[in-house]
């Protein structure tokens, strides 16, 4: 059986250029359990040292086609993806399954452009607010619609509830021999924040609930780390300004912030195992976050909110706020002030992430979906 996984245009192959799906990916179809089985994936190259080394392929003229997907996405987003997919089709077309990522209105175009095999739409992100008829050809077009959350999928299938019969969940994972586990004794007194430098991650959240804290704790810190924008690009969104503002008016009022920006993948880890708790405030429905689960391998216990997938991934071993200032600034006071709670964090939401969230369970439960497909 031969697998096509298609990406995302703005998706490059990169650990350090690319985003949580290249990851998800690259960790999956490099596992043991697919030695055996033809995978391809379809993405924007990434001619660096940090490529992933998996099976890429990507159009001839790439920056062209991209270019042209680009201007007329912003002409309609009904018109998004297909420059993209247009270029490779002859190619996609070999591949008895193409499993995509993200873009579950790829599948319509497949679909228009007379692909015949099986198609698995893939979830990352909430689409509660697509149309009931955008959530009905979408899974008309395809075989399976997996999700990386519960939530995420009932949340899809609101809109089209005769459609549940294709639902499929399918958890997110985390490396645990890079994430590798992490005592509590040693570590700074220090939050963390990882991911995207965007409004929907709460980091004005956090910020305020910090400036808060430190009246009580004047001697934590903060580490960031995350742009808008993959890889080191430099060009400034307004919102990451208004943050660097922030931090900036914080610190000269006797804050601690250091914002590291976007760090390659490997200190991830490291900065993880060195801080006391991990915080994500996210205020949409974020699916699965990948952080989440990178620091419950390293022991780090979690501060987030109630949002998303994010209550699937740490069950009762994390303090969960709802997505407002003063319950994150409670949340976060409590737990620097409970070390019993601390420790049980610390050692039982590893154990969950071992149990549950290891790339090589998940990569199995992957390659036996793709098997279910498989023409006897």
């Amino acid at each position: 059986m031969k697998i096509a996984v298609l990406l995302p245009d703005i998706e490059r192959w990169s650990s350090f250029h690319g985003g949580a799906c290249a990851r998800v990916v690259e960790e999956t179809i490099a596992q043991p359990s697919f030695s055996e089985m033809e995978v391809m994936v379809f993405c924007p190259s990434c001619h660096t040292k940090y490529a992933y080394s998996s099976p890429q392929f990507e159009p001839r003229f790439m920056s062209f086609w991209l270019f042209l997907n680009r201007f007329f996405r912003k002409i309609s987003p009904s018109l998004d993806g297909w420059m993209w997919i247009l270029p490779q089709y002859l190619k996609l077309k070999k591949y008895d399954l193409i499993h995509i990522h993200n873009r579950p209105h790829y599948g319509l175009i497949l679909r228009k452009l007379g692909y015949k095999g099986v198609i698995i739409n893939h979830l990352q992100n909430d689409f509660n607010k697509s149309s009931t008829t955008f959530a009905k050809t979408v899974v008309d077009s395809c075989e399976m619609v997996i999700s990386c959350s519960q939530n995420i999928s009932d949340r899809f299938f609101e809109k089209y509830p005769q459609g549940k019969h294709k639902a499929a969940v399918l958890n997110n994972g985390a490396n645990p021999d890079k994430f590798a586990y992490g005592p509590l004794e040693g570590r700074k007194k220090q939050l963390i924040f990882m991911g995207r430098n965007d409004p929907i991650k709460g980091i004005d959240l956090l910020l305020d609930a910090y400036e808060r804290l430190l009246i009580k704790h004047p001697d934590l810190k903060l580490v960031m780390t995350g742009s808008a924008k993959f890889g080191d690009r430099h060009d400034l969104t307004d919102f990451e300004r208004k943050i660097h503002d922030r931090i900036k008016e914080i610190n000269q009022n006797g804050g601690h912030i250091q914002h590291e920006g976007y760090v390659e993948y490997e200190r991830l880890p490291v900065l993880l195992r060195e801080s006391l708790i991990f915080c994500l405030p996210s205020v949409v429905h974020d699916a699965f976050p990948l952080v989440i689960l990178d620091a419950m391998f390293t022991g780090t216990p979690i501060v987030s909110t109630k949002m998303g997938g994010i209550p699937e991934a740490v069950g009762k071993w994390g303090a969960l706020a709802e997505p407002n200032v003063d319950s994150l600034y409670q949340e976060l006071d409590a737990l620097l002030q409970d070390q019993q709670r601390l420790s049980a964090y610390n050692i039982h939401s590893h154990q969950r992430a071992l149990e549950h969230y290891s790339w090589s369970t998940i990569a199995e439960k992957q390659y036996n979906i793709y098997k279910s497909f498989e023409k006897n």
